[in-house]
């Protein structure tokens, strides 16, 4: 069960990243801005989520910014 959830917070948060490159492209400085900040409101909620199903906050933290890595160039 924990694993199901953990591999659905993972795939959520690439696409809070993958959907903040889209909204980076063309967009006013201004709107780029609220759009990064709720995107990485999002990702924190999801690292929260992320942290108490694996009851563990650095490994919870070792899985977003290996994510970090993966999806931000």
């Amino acid at each position: 069960m924990v694993e199901s959830e953990v591999a659905q917070l993972r795939k959520r948060i690439e696409l809070e990243y993958q959907a903040m490159q889209r909204g980076l492209n063309g967009v006013a400085e201004v709107a780029k801005h609220n759009m990064v900040n709720h995107k990485y409101d999002s990702i924190y909620a999801c690292y929260e989520q992320l942290e108490s199903a694996l009851g563990n906050s650095e490994q919870a933290a070792e899985m977003l910014i290996e994510l970090n890595d993966k999806m931000v160039p």
